[in-house]
C-alpha cells in the first residue's frame, strides 16, 4: 500500500509509553475498579462493566495501572475483539495482565491508535502471532512489533474527527434498525398471543358454527385416539416378543410400551375462560412424554462405530433437528434406557447451556436422546396437530423456562413438561391457526433478515471507513502539516534521551478523553 508522502510507517512499540505494573495496594487503599475480559462489550468495543474489588481481595492478574486514553485489548483467543478505550472515569484503575495495554506517546493521538486497533486489518494480523496450545495468546512484544501507518499529528486529529462523525451517523442508523427489530419481536409475540387466545380465528368461528365441538368432545376424541394407538403399539410389541422367543430369546427382550398416563381431572373453575369450542389440555393428555440417557462414556462399545443417531439439547436451538449430535451403538440401545423416537417427535430441552433450556424443536429422523431432553410423541392423525403444539411451546419459551426448579442451575423435568397446559380448538381451527401463523411469521422473519443484513452492512461500512483512514484516503493532506518523519524522529530522540529515566506518565487532554 502506497502512503501519502507526509506519512511514515512505524512499529506500534515506537509510539508507546511504558505502563506501570504492580500490586493494586501501591495505587489504592481500599477498593478499585478492575477491568478484565468480562468488563468489555465486544460488540461496542468499549469498557462497559468493570468490577469494584477490595484491595485485599484483588486477583493475582490485577497488576496493570491504567490511565485515561489507554487502549486495552485481550491477547487471548477467542477474545481478540474484547477491546476498550479507558475513559476519564477509569483513570488510575487496574487492568488484568490478560490485556495488552497500549499507552500512546503524548505526541500521538490515542484515539487514532484505538481506531487502528479495532480495525479488522489489525485483528487479522494478530491471529498468526498467537502462541501456546492450551491457552493461546499473543505476547505484548509481538503486538508492539506490528507496523502502523503514521500520518502527521494534525492529520491524526482530522482523521479521528472524520471517523467519529461518520461512525455517529452509522450508529444512529443502527439504533433505528435495533428499534425496528424490537418492533418485529413485539409483533411476533402479539401474533402468537392472538392465535392462542382465539382472536386470530374469531371470524372463522362466527362463519363456521357447525364445525365447532364442545371441549369435552375434543378431550374424549383425543383420549379415544390415544387408546386406539396404544392398543396398536401393544399388538406390535406382542408380535415382537413372539419373534424374539422364536429366535432363541437372543438379545434384549422388546420393551413394552408405557401405559397411557392417567391425570387428575382439571378444575375448570381455576382456569381462564376460553373461546367456544376450545379446551384446556395438558401435554400428557395428548402424547407420550419420555427422555433418554447418556451411555457411559468409558464404555467404548457404546460408541465405537455407532450407527444409532443420538441427540443432545444443544441441537434444539433450531426449528428442526436435521442431523444427530453423535452416534451410539445398537448395544447401547439394548443395554441402557435409551429408546428410539420417530421422526416428527417434538423435543424440549429440559436443561442446557445459556438459553437452551426451554427450546423446542422437531425431530426429522428416527433417533435417541440424552437425559436433558423431553421427547413428546403425539398420536398420528389424532385430535391435536403437531405444528399447533410446537407453535404454543415456542410462544411460551420464557414462561416454560420460569417453571424450572432447582438452585444454582434450575432445570425442567418430565413432570413439568407433562403438566404444561395449553388451550386448543378442534382440528379444523387448529389447522387455520397454524396456516395463518406460518404465513405471517414467514413475512416477519423475512423482514428480520433484511434488518440483520442491514446491521451487518453497517459494521462492514465502519471497517471500510477505517481502511480508508489508515491508507490516507479519508481526509485530504495539508502541506503545512509537520511530516510524520519529523514527528517520529522527535519521539525517537526523546526516547533515547530518557532511556535511563523512569517511564514517563501519559499527559491526557481531558477534553479529548471525555469527548
Amino acid at each position: 500500500m502506497t502512503l501519502p508522502a507526509t506519512w511514515q510507517t512505524a512499529s506500534i512499540g515506537e509510539l508507546l509509553l511504558d505502563v506501570e505494573k504492580g500490586e493494586p495496594s501501591a495505587w489504592h487503599e481500599e477498593s478499585f475498579f478492575y477491568v478484565d475480559i468480562a468488563s468489555i462489550d465486544s460488540l461496542a468495543m468499549k469498557v462497559s462493566s468493570p468490577s469494584e474489588i477490595r484491595v485485599d481481595e484483588a486477583p493475582s492478574r490485577a497488576r496493570q495501572h491504567l490511565q485515561a486514553g489507554d487502549v486495552v485489548f485481550s491477547t487471548v483467543r477467542p477474545y481478540l475483539k474484547n477491546i476498550g478505550l479507558i475513559e476519564e472515569w477509569l483513570d488510575g484503575q487496574v487492568a488484568s495482565t490478560g490485556f495488552c495495554v497500549l499507552r500512546a506517546d503524548e505526541d500521538i493521538s490515542y484515539k487514532y491508535l484505538y481506531y487502528f486497533v479495532i480495525s479488522d486489518d489489525f485483528i487479522e494480523r494478530l491471529k498468526p502471532l498467537q502462541r501456546g496450545t492450551s491457552y493461546p495468546a499473543v505476547r505484548d512484544a509481538d503486538v508492539k512489533s506490528i507496523s502502523i501507518p503514521l500520518p502527521p499529528a494534525n492529520e491524526q486529529r482530522r482523521i479521528v474527527a472524520k471517523i467519529e462523525a461518520l461512525f455517529s451517523e452509522i450508529d444512529h442508523g443502527v439504533e433505528e434498525l435495533k428499534a425496528a427489530q424490537q418492533k418485529l419481536k413485539r409483533a411476533r409475540q402479539a401474533l402468537l398471543k392472538a392465535a392462542f387466545e382465539g382472536k386470530l380465528t374469531a371470524r372463522w368461528r362466527a362463519e363456521n358454527p357447525d364445525k365447532l365441538e364442545s371441549p369435552d368432545a375434543l378431550r374424549q376424541r383425543i383420549q379415544a385416539e390415544r387408546e386406539a394407538y396404544h392398543r396398536c403399539q401393544l399388538e406390535q410389541w406382542e408380535k415382537a416378543v413372539e419373534e424374539w422367543r422364536a429366535s432363541g430369546s437372543e438379545g434384549r427382550k422388546p420393551r413394552k410400551p408405557k401405559p397411557i398416563k392417567l391425570l387428575s381431572e382439571l378444575e375448570d373453575h381455576e382456569l381462564p375462560e376460553l373461546c367456544e369450542g376450545w379446551a384446556w389440555l395438558r401435554v400428557a393428555e395428548v402424547g407420550q412424554v419420555g427422555t433418554g440417557v447418556t451411555p457411559l462414556k468409558r464404555k467404548e462399545d457404546y460408541y465405537r462405530n455407532g450407527g444409532v443417531p443420538w441427540i443432545t439439547s444443544g441441537a434444539l436451538n433450531k426449528d428442526f433437528v436435521l442431523e444427530p449430535s453423535g452416534y451410539v451403538t445398537q448395544l447401547a440401545l439394548e443395554e441402557t434406557n435409551l429408546r428410539l423416537y420417530p421422526a416428527g417427535t417434538i423435543l424440549v430441552a429440559m436443561y442446557g447451556e445459556g438459553k437452551t433450556r426451554g427450546k423446542c424443536s422437531e425431530l426429522r429422523f428416527e433417533a435417541s436422546t440424552n437425559q436433558a431432553i423431553a421427547a413428546i410423541e403425539l398420536v398420528e392423525g389424532g385430535g391435536l396437530k403437531k405444528s399447533y403444539l410446537k407453535w404454543f411451546l415456542k410462544m411460551n419459551y420464557e414462561d416454560i423456562r420460569r417453571r424450572s426448579s432447582g438452585g444454582v442451575q434450575p432445570n425442567l423435568n418430565l413432570g413439568i413438561v407433562e403438566q404444561l397446559m395449553f388451550p386448543a380448538p378442534g382440528p379444523d381451527e387448529q389447522a387455520l391457526v397454524c396456516e395463518t401463523l406460518e404465513s405471517q411469521m414467514s413475512y416477519i422473519d423475512q423482514l428480520d433478515i433484511i434488518l440483520i443484513n442491514a446491521r451487518q452492512r453497517a459494521e462492514s461500512l465502519k471497517q471500510s471507513i477505517l481502511m480508508q483512514a489508515f491508507s490516507g484516503r479519508l481526509v485530504p493532506q495539508d502541506p503545512d502539516d509537520e511530516p510524520a518523519s519529523e514527528l517520529l524522529a522527535r519521539i525517537r530522540a526523546e526516547r533515547e534521551a530518557e532511556q535511563a529515566t523512569a517511564p514517563r506518565r501519559r499527559r491526557v487532554n481531558k477534553a479529548e478523553a471525555t469527548s
